[in-house]
């Protein structure tokens, strides 16, 4: 098992070890058994701005399109296209296709597959 030496409160190492071993070693308050943590993978959502345009796919032409005479769309368009990189959950980037579907580009299933596929190593944004 795991255990943690203290100074105090302060964890000051930690060693493999039976219980015996411990109660024979060191005085009762000067160790615990340390509890295991297990990391938590936090998923990356953020990829790149050349990445996020081709998951847009040949709806693009229609959205630069729109942009002409769209000026919601024409703001949208210049974010993603200034943005250092494209977070995929980011509030804004959803209500920029949610713009893009009500307006009739996208279906409902498209908008999904751009924000849910998985990020490949060529799409993620690694700065």
């Amino acid at each position: 098992m795991r255990y943690e030496i203290l100074n105090g409160a302060n964890v000051i190492n930690t060693i493999l070890a039976s219980a015996e071993y411990m109660t024979a070693n060191y005085a009762s308050g000067t160790y615990r058994l340390a509890v295991d943590v297990i990391p938590v993978v936090v998923p990356n959502t953020k990829i790149t701005r050349l990445a996020y345009l081709i998951r847009l796919g040949d709806e693009l032409e229609a959205i630069y399109t729109l942009a002409q005479s769209n000026v919601k769309v024409q703001i949208y368009r210049d974010k993603v296209l200034t943005a250092d990189c494209i977070d995929l959950t980011d509030p804004e980037v959803i209500a920029g296709l949610n713009l893009m579907k009500t307006a009739g580009i996208y279906t409902s299933t498209r908008v999904t597959e751009i924000l849910t596929n998985a990020i490949t190593p060529r799409e993620a944004f690694t700065g």
